[in-house]
């Protein structure tokens, strides 16, 4: 007697799991609430991932003078050199001193708004006003607040850059 009731429910449980995979093999993939969940968070995910590809960059530095903290705008900021494992900003008439490296300042700046002229400086596109030769096949880079800047990278590729800036 346990043996027929063994053997009717290996039937029965046969029988569920055919209809289960019919059910399945017949199923629209696009009906599948798995499938539209995945669709869904692929899609809410997707702006995350570009966002991560575009680094975001600081708009102003906190920088301490004395007994109080200022924050200078990048965008009053004419250009900015190294002074070993610190950079001045100049921002005008105004010079700001802040405990960072030159290349950590960089990765934090715009690349469309600042250019590299050379070892210890970082110059903004808009302030440049032109590029003079000097001696050697060198040029300076000459900002609007008359601060003069060697150029050691390629003349052309700032020409590119003052293209799109």
């Amino acid at each position: 007697r346990d043996n027929c009731a063994v053997d009717d429910l290996e039937a029965r449980f046969r029988a569920a799991v055919a209809r289960a995979r019919d059910q399945l093999a017949k199923k629209d993939p696009a009906d599948d609430a798995t499938a539209r969940l995945l669709a869904l968070l692929e899609s809410r995910t997707a702006p995350a991932a570009s966002a991560e590809a575009a680094p975001a960059h600081v708009t102003r530095f906190a920088v301490r003078d004395r007994d109080r903290t200022r924050f200078v705008k990048v965008t009053d900021i004419d250009w900015i050199e190294a002074s070993g494992n610190y950079v001045v900003m100049h921002a005008g008439k105004e010079n700001f001193v802040l405990r960072e490296t030159l290349a950590a300042v960089e990765a934090q700046v715009s690349p469309k708004e600042f250019f590299r002229t050379n070892r210890s400086s970082l110059a903004r596109l808009d302030r440049i006003r032109e590029v003079e030769p000097a001696f050697n096949d060198e040029h300076v880079v000459v900002l609007t607040t008359g601060a003069r800047l060697p150029l050691t990278r390629g003349v052309r590729e700032l020409q590119e850059r003052l293209k799109f800036a």
